[in-house]
């Protein structure tokens, strides 16, 4: 797990790392808390830095 993903971290000054959930092909998904949603708890997803602009990938986390 990259450092700056490790439990207790916060992601895009909103998202609170519980765990991983899992990793694939496609990103990593975290069990995270939304600190601006009173602390709910919510998958994000992360996607690999070569797929961000991919605009297959794009098409497929909308159908997601």
């Amino acid at each position: 797990m990259s450092g700056s993903r490790q439990a207790g971290s916060v992601l895009f000054d909103r998202y609170q790392v519980v765990k991983m959930l899992g990793q694939g092909g496609r990103g990593e998904v975290y069990l995270c808390l939304d600190l601006k949603l009173h602390n709910n708890p919510v998958a994000l997803k992360i996607l690999p830095p070569d797929t961000t602009w991919d605009e297959d990938a794009i098409l497929d986390m909308q159908t997601e």
